[in-house]
C-alpha cells in the first residue's frame, strides 16, 4: 500500500474536507523509514491524523511501518475524545480496519490492551513507562506476591515494536522533576534501541531541540513556518479577528466575580469556554453562573466519570451555544471551538493551547480575557499548579504584546502581528527557563530499561520506594457507585461484565487529598486476591497511608453523596 493513498484516505473518512496539510503527510514518512521525528504544528492543523494513519498502514499489511502504534497522550479525557473521534453516534468506526477489535484505550480504568498489542493504542505516559520497566499494570499485584513473574518482556517487545507518538509534549516539559525525567528516560531509551517516535505539539520550543541535540537523540525536525507551511490555513486563520484583554486581581472571589461579569457581557457570542486552574474552581464558577445567571454550565475536568464526559462532548459537538467550565483537560486533543474565552493565567504553552480551542472552526470574530488572580500565589514558587516565574512572564510579555498575537499561527511574517511562537520563546526567555528533571529518577528509570538483570520485583521496590515515577502524588481509581451496587465483605469476580461497565464508564483518577476524604467518610474499596474482587472498609485496610498498604487496592467506591451528575466529583470540597 502506498503511504499517500493510506493517509488520504484516513483523511477522508474523518473529516468532511480533505485539505492541504503540508508537513502532516512527510511526518508519518520518515517514521515509517525508522526515523525520529519532532514535529511543531499549530492548534487544528491535524496533527493527530498521524498517528491515525501510521495505525490504519499497520492494521492493512505488514510493511516498512510497524505492527502497532502507540499514542502517548498527558490526560486520560483527551484520550477518551482521540478514541471517540473514530466512531460514529452510533458506534459503527469510521475507518472499518480501526474497529474495536484493533484499537484500544489503555488506561486507569480502562484496559483494553494490557499488553499493547493492538493496532492502535491509546495510552498515558504513565502506562506506557510501566510497560516499557517490565511492569505492566494489572500484573504488579501478583509479581508483589511472588505468584508470577507478569508479562513484562511480552509487553515491552510490543513497545518495541511500535511506533511511538508523544503528543502535547509542552504538558511533559515545563513540571519539570518526575514526568520530566519520565519522559526523558523513555526518548533515550528508544533512541537507543531504535525504535521510530515522534514528539509532537503546538508549542515545540527551540529549548527542547537544543537539549535533544545535547543528549546525542537523532531526529528530523518539522517545524511550521520554517519546514513547511499551508497557504491555505494561513489565509483562514489571519482573517479572524481576536480582541484580547487582560486583568490582575486581588481574590478569589473577585475572580469568580470577574468570570460571571465577562460571561454576560459575552452572551452573544453563544459559545464561551472558562478555563481555570483546579477542580475546586471551576465548579465554583459553575455554581455562580447558575445561582446570579441562571446558566446552566457544561463542565469538565478530570473527576468526572467517563459516562458523562463522553456525553458532554457529544452535547457540545451539537449544539452551536453553550458555556463550559472548564480546566486543563480543554488544552490539548479536544475538538472545541469557542467565540469567548475567559481564562486563568498559566504558563505560556498553556495559555497557546487555551487560545487554540478559540475560533477553532469557522468563526471569524471572537474574544479572549486573560485573568491573574493574587490569592494563587504559594510558597515553594508556584501559581496554582504551576510554576510561579513561567505564570509571571507569561503574564508581563502579553501586557506589552498580547493585542498582537496571532493565535493560530507560530510564525508571521508581518509587521502588525507576531506569531504565538515568539510570545513563547519570549516568555521562556524572561523566566530564564530550562528543561530540568529529577536526574535521580531518570537513573533509577535508565537502570529498569537497559539492565535485562533487573527482575520484576527489584522494579515493584523502587516503585514503592518513590510512590510513582511520574507523579508527586501516585493516581488511584475511584468508581462511583451510582445504584448502591457494592456491599462490604462481598467478592465479585474481576471479568463480570457489570464490574466492568463500572471500570470503563463509571470511573476517574483520585488524588491523595481524594482518598484521605473518602477514607474518613469509611468508604468502601477493592482489593484483588485470586482473580476476585473483595470489597472492604478502607478503614480496616489502609492506615499509614504507605505505598505498600495501596499496592493492592484497585480501586476506591465513591459513594453517589460524593459526585454530583452537573458538577462532578466534590468530595474534597464539599
Amino acid at each position: 500500500m502506498e503511504i499517500d493513498d493510506a493517509y488520504n484516505y484516513v483523511i477522508s473518512n474523518l473529516t468532511r474536507k480533505v485539505s492541504d496539510r503540508p508537513g502532516m503527510l512527510e511526518t508519518v514518512k520518515e517514521v515509517c523509514k525508522g526515523k525520529n521525528v519532532v514535529l511543531s504544528a499549530p492548534p487544528g492543523y491535524g496533527k493527530t491524523n498521524i498517528p491515525y494513519t501510521l495505525a490504519y498502514l499497520s492494521s492493512k499489511s505488514l510493511g516498512p511501518w510497524a505492527p502497532h502504534t502507540i499514542h502517548i497522550l498527558p490526560l486520560r479525557s483527551i484520550i477518551e475524545d482521540v478514541y471517540r473521534r473514530l466512531f460514529s453516534e452510533d458506534g459503527r468506526p469510521l475507518i472499518k480496519e480501526l474497529n474495536r477489535h484493533r484499537v484500544a484505550k489503555q488506561m486507569l480504568g480502562s484496559s483494553e490492551s494490557p499488553y499493547l498489542q493492538k493496532s492502535l493504542v491509546l495510552t498515558t505516559i504513565d502506562t506506557y513507562l510501566l510497560s516499557a520497566i517490565r511492569v505492566p499494570p494489572g500484573d504488579h499485584i501478583k509479581i508483589g506476591r511472588g505468584v508470577s513473574m507478569g508479562h513484562g518482556e511480552y509487553t515491552r517487545a510490543a513497545l518495541l515494536a511500535s511506533n511511538s507518538v508523544f503528543d502535547e509534549v509542552q504538558l511533559l516539559l515545563e513540571e519539570g522533576g518526575k514526568l520530566t525525567a519520565a519522559f526523558i528516560s523513555i526518548i533515550k531509551f528508544l533512541s537507543y534501541t531504535k525504535t521510530p517516535f515522534i514528539v509532537m505539539s503546538a508549542t515545540v520550543p527551540n529549548r527542547l531541540s537544543e537539549f535533544l541535540i545535547n543528549y546525542g537523540i537523532e531526529f528530523k525536525l518539522l517545524k511550521y513556518g520554517v519546514d513547511f507551511k499551508s497557504p491555505e490555513f494561513e489565509s483562514i486563520e489571519i482573517s479572524k479577528r481576536v480582541g484580547f484583554h487582560r486583568e490582575t486581581l486581588d481574590s478569589r472571589e473577585e475572580y469568580i466575580s470577574t468570570v460571571v461579569k465577562h460571561v454576560k457581557e459575552f452572551a452573544s457570542a453563544e459559545k464561551i469556554l472558562v478555563v481555570s486552574n483546579t477542580v475546586k474552581k471551576t465548579v465554583e464558577i459553575a455554581k455562580r453562573l447558575e445561582m446570579d445567571l441562571g446558566e446552566k454550565p457544561i463542565v469538565l475536568h478530570s473527576k468526572v466519570i467517563a459516562k458523562d464526559r463522553r456525553s458532554r462532548l457529544e452535547k457540545i459537538a451539537k449544539t452551536n451555544n453553550w458555556i463550559i467550565t472548564s480546566t486543563q483537560v480543554v488544552e490539548a486533543g479536544m475538538d472545541i471551538s469557542a467565540r469567548a474565552l475567559i481564562t486563568e493565567a498559566a504558563t505560556p504553552s498553556a495559555i497557546i493551547q487555551r487560545a487554540g480551542r478559540l475560533l477553532r472552526k469557522n468563526e471569524e470574530e471572537g474574544e479572549m480575557v486573560i485573568l491573574y488572580d493574587e490569592s494563587e500565589i504559594h510558597e515553594g514558587g508556584y501559581y496554582s499548579v504551576y510554576p510561579l516565574n513561567l505564570v509571571n512572564s507569561a503574564h508581563s510579555i502579553l501586557g506589552e504584546i498580547g493585542k498582537d498575537i496571532q493565535w493560530h499561527i507560530p510564525i508571521v511574517e508581518s509587521e502588525n502581528k507576531i506569531g504565538y511562537e515568539e510570545f513563547l520563546e519570549k516568555a521562556y526567555e524572561e523566566a530564564e527557563f530550562e528543561i530540568s528533571f529529577d536526574k535521580e529518577i531518570s537513573d533509577r528509570i535508565g537502570k529498569m530499561m537497559f539492565l535485562l538483570n533487573v527482575s520484576p520485583k527489584d522494579t515493584l521496590r523502587v516503585l514503592e520506594d518513590y510512590g510513582s515515577l511520574t507523579r508527586e502524588q501516585p493516581l488511584i481509581l475511584g468508581i462511583v457507585d451510582y445504584k448502591d451496587f457494592f456491599k462490604q465483605n462481598q467478592e465479585y469476580e474481576s471479568d463480570d461484565e457489570e464490574i466492568e461497565q463500572f471500570f470503563n464508564e463509571y470511573s476517574f483518577p483520585l488524588t491523595i487529598i481524594d482518598v484521605i476524604t473518602l477514607i474518613k467518610n469509611n468508604c468502601l474499596i477493592l482489593k484483588l486476591h485470586d482473580s476476585k474482587l473483595f470489597c472492604l472498609n478502607s478503614k480496616n485496610v489502609i492506615r499509614r497511608f504507605s505505598v505498600g498498604e495501596l499496592r493492592d487496592v484497585i480501586a476506591f467506591i465513591i459513594p453517589m453523596e460524593f459526585y454530583d451528575n452537573s458538577y462532578g466529583f466534590i468530595g474534597a470540597f464539599s
